[in-house]
């Protein structure tokens, strides 16, 4: 998808249109409109996925996504009067959905929102054409071809394939331009409504038990802490970002996953796998390093007394051997632990920055190809956080083909994407660093409209060195200036 338009949705009255880069970032201030953006977009890939238009939770979101019906989400909620208007530009198509509501009070209103007509241009064959619905039926029919009313009435319904509606003959050249159009703009959209991640403003806060269980985890932003314990892969590269000194937080915690034995009597488990008549099996680096043999230990408990001796030392060699061959359910737990005390934590024990980023960071990079919506990734992160977290979406996104719709207020994070641009150009960019183009990436910024209805949408551009083409409206990230010179 290039772009997308909204118009009499939320804040916004009059058509505003939002270009998508790999990364693009939305601001403005408080209640300016930002978060109608990223709604908007989600609006439109519920409507494609459910074919509903009177909505309220989205199939992602969940609360976070009550949007209260189309009277709530319709500016200013005139919907005798006004039509909400969902526009989507691809490559080579665009097609425009006119949704509307019959009623004259709530009652009647509740559940009725329609779509009402469906136009669709494509580039390619220099075409337009358009749909409208009969409002007592599902049926759409077919209005006009370029703008000639057309002479054979066929309808069309979209939840049904689209060739055994439409008459394929040859004669009728226009009807197989539309059969074709409207296949490949369902199959664009589809793949580009594929897999899409919505983060809201406030990630889930788990309880301290969160990861005794093996089960999935709905409702907490993208099973986030549960794609962490399962996914190794997905959890070494956050540990990279988190851990130790020569990671780029520097917290001091690692992620890691401890597995045990569910049993009412632990250490009878230990005497029932311990035997002698095991003693081959035992690969233990003790024994070895000990240099014993099976004769050796010339009674049972002779020999378990000698494995409960080496427990303290090795209690991580002999646990991951209890494991493996043990007949009890075998639990997985996502533990964190304090690299500078040597002691295994809970996410509760180590404040809520990092329960916050780590939502951010698994839907980055356990997804490929998916569009990831997100408001205020910056949330309780400290501005050097929130300078590394834009390397991380400049690489998933470029590297893993992810798109990123980004509701913010950080300046922090604009700058180091203004950085790595400018790197780029100048070919000074780190080794291991992704390089970035201004092509890569749209500013948007949301702001009260003049002389029209609602909220505006005005585009900021960058250079080749990244540096802004366009001021910010209304001294907006000029607080810094203004309170250092006490203007």
């Amino acid at each position: 998808m290039l772009s997308f338009s909204l118009e009499n949705f939320k804040s916004f009255g009059s058509k505003q249109k939002i270009p998508l880069k790999p990364i693009t970032l939305i601001y403005g201030a408080n209640s300016s409109g930002k978060s109608s953006v990223i709604h908007g977009y989600l609006f439109i890939r519920e409507v494609l996925k459910t074919n509903k238009f009177d909505l309220n939770y989205f199939t992602i979101g969940g609360e976070l996504l009550d949007l209260g019906g189309h009277k709530q989400y319709l500016h200013k909620k005139e919907y005798r009067t006004r039509s909400l208007f969902i526009e989507v530009e691809l490559a080579n198509y665009k097609f425009i959905l006119e949704i509307i509501a019959d009623g004259i009070d709530k009652k009647e209103l509740k559940n009725y929102a329609y779509l009402a007509s469906l136009t669709v241009f494509n580039y390619k064959e220099d075409c337009e054409f358009k749909f409208t619905r009969n409002k007592f039926t599902k049926e759409f029919l077919f209005e006009h071809y370029n703008n000639i009313p057309t002479n054979d009435k066929f309808t069309l319904d979209l939840e049904k394939p689209i060739e055994n509606q439409i008459p394929q003959k040859s004669s009728l050249p226009e009807y197989i331009i539309i059969c074709n159009t409207l296949n490949e703009i369902l199959k664009e959209v589809n793949k580009d409504y594929k897999e899409i991640l919505y983060l809201g403003p406030i990630r889930s806060y788990p309880t301290r038990d969160i990861s005794l269980s093996n089960e999935s985890i709905e409702g907490l932003d993208y099973n986030a802490w549960s794609i962490v314990k399962k996914d190794s892969e997905v959890r070494n590269k956050i540990n990279k970002w988190l851990g130790g000194k020569d990671s780029k937080l520097k917290t001091g915690y690692e992620l890691s996953v401890k597995k045990f034995v569910e049993s009412q009597d632990y250490f009878q488990n230990i005497f029932e796998i311990f035997s002698l008549e095991k003693f081959d099996d035992l690969k233990f680096s003790f024994i070895e390093d000990d240099g014993l043999t099976k004769e050796d230990f010339d009674t049972e408990d002779r020999f378990k007394l000698y494995i409960l001796e080496k427990w303290n030392d090795y209690s991580d060699e002999i646990n991951s051997y209890i494991v493996n061959n043990s007949s009890e359910k075998v639990l997985e737990e996502l533990v964190i632990k304090d690299l500078r005390t040597d002691t295994t934590v809970s996410h509760r024990d180590i404040g809520v920055g990092i329960s916050q980023v780590l939502p951010v960071l698994v839907s980055a990079y356990a997804s490929t190809n998916a569009v990831i919506a997100i408001e205020q990734p910056e949330l309780h992160l400290h501005p050097a956080l929130q300078s590394e977290i834009a390397d991380v979406f400049i690489e998933t996104s470029l590297k893993e083909n992810n798109t990123y719709l980004i509701e913010t207020h950080s300046e922090h994070l604009l700058l180091r994407i203004m950085r790595r641009i400018r790197e780029t150009t100048n070919n000074e960019l780190a080794q291991g660093l992704t390089p970035i183009s201004k092509d890569d990436v749209q500013i948007i910024f949301v702001m009260p409209g003049q002389n029209v209805s609602g909220s505006v949408i005005k585009k900021i551009d960058l250079d080749e060195e990244g540096e802004l083409i366009d001021e910010w409206p209304g001294g907006f990230f000029e607080e810094g200036y203004n309170e250092r010179f006490g203007i």
